[in-house]
């Protein structure tokens, strides 16, 4: 994210950045052509509100950007964040989170265990009740589809009561069976990277790569609430 403006007041003046050059996320979401044509959008109307006051549009420009685009930028940042920490945990040493430590934390700084803990409510709701639930239930996976296409706002899509109740019978079902069959079949992580290097691997007697027969295709159930969406 870039500013171009602070409280109020244009660092640049003459200047309207649009699209990636304000708000660049993670290209995943696939959002950075909706993001510049809302942008321009914006841009183009704060223009002809204006007139010829060229200061006065840009600014009213960036306060919208901040309203109608901003939102989506932080949730990507957000959701890129958890996906990091969480890997970091994974990698990080068990030994050091032992009781003491812990409980020397909490003593030494209590907010900071209190951002932590909200972290990890928020982190298992999403992988283990909204995820699955996107997976599975057709009403929680096109509110997800708005909000990756940037139609509604992400804390009215994904938080509202409606998505909510949808989404906490998948959650009660993954923290009570945790090892329930994955709703589409599929390799691992860990296996798709290693048949992706068996696949890139040279051939030992040609030196070109190695052929693969193609993996069998996983058909969605006829009575799927999200055949023909995914």
């Amino acid at each position: 994210k870039r500013r171009f403006e602070r409280d109020g007041e244009l660092l640049v003046r003459g200047f309207a950045a649009i699209g990636d050059a304000m708000y660049h996320s993670n290209p995943i979401y696939g959002r950075g052509v909706t993001s510049g044509m809302i942008s321009a959008t914006l841009l183009d109307g704060a223009l002809a509100e204006h007139g010829g006051d060229l200061d006065a549009a840009v600014a009213t420009y960036h306060r919208r950007a901040r309203r109608e685009v901003e939102p989506y930028w932080r949730h990507a940042a957000g959701s890129d964040r958890m996906t990091q920490t969480v890997r970091e945990r994974r990698e990080a040493d068990p030994s050091e989170q032992d009781l003491l430590s812990w409980a020397w934390s909490w003593l030494t700084d209590p907010t900071a265990r209190v951002t932590e803990l909200t972290g990890r409510a928020a982190r298992t709701f999403l992988q283990q009740g909204f995820g699955p639930a996107v997976r599975e239930d057709g009403q929680v996976y096109r509110a997800a589809m708005r909000v990756m296409n940037m139609l509604e706002e992400p804390q009215d899509g994904l938080l509202s009561p409606r998505v909510l109740a949808r989404t906490v019978p998948f959650l009660v079902r993954s923290l009570v069976w945790p090892d329930t069959e994955r709703a589409f079949p599929g390799p691992s992580r860990r296996e798709a990277l290693a048949l992706i290097e068996r696949a890139q691997a040279p051939n030992p007697k040609n030196g070109t790569r190695a052929k693969t027969s193609p993996a069998p295709r996983t058909r969605l159930r006829t009575d799927s609430q999200v055949a023909g969406h995914a």
